[in-house]
């Protein structure tokens, strides 16, 4: 049977906390990552020979957030090749339903304000 506290010990332990907003004891969130596996194996491994978790990282970068308030440089630079890959992507994308839409309006009279029909059209001409 476990025993319990008597009150004025449960008091001086609740005393010690820190004081702040969050109870660093119940108030806890959980984070999901997707990342490759050698890269997660990689990081792993840094983080194990200087003695520490993927937790402690990760809670060490929100601490430093959180206190400075911004957003580390290499994060920025991350986040910023992250935004033009995807501009990218779109573009290209852009530029593949253009194409189509061109080859479709070569062989009828499309206007070019037409090209998602005529896109849709094309694409109904390749699947028939």
């Amino acid at each position: 049977m476990r025993s319990r506290q008597p009150p004025s010990a449960r008091n001086a332990l609740l005393r010690r906390l820190p004081q702040s907003e969050e109870d660093p004891v119940t108030d806890q969130s959980t984070i999901n990552v997707r990342i490759s596996t050698t890269l997660k194996k990689r990081g792993d491994d840094v983080l194990s020979k200087a003695g520490g978790s993927p937790s402690q990282a990760i809670r060490a970068l929100w601490a430093e957030m959180a206190r400075t308030r911004a957003v580390p440089d290499f994060i920025l630079r991350d986040l910023r090749e992250g935004a033009q890959d995807e501009r990218m992507h779109k573009h290209s994308a852009l530029r593949s339903l253009d194409n189509l839409a061109g080859a479709s309006a070569s062989r009828s009279d499309v206007r070019r304000d037409d090209l998602p029909s005529a896109a849709l059209q094309a694409e109904s001409e390749v699947t028939s």
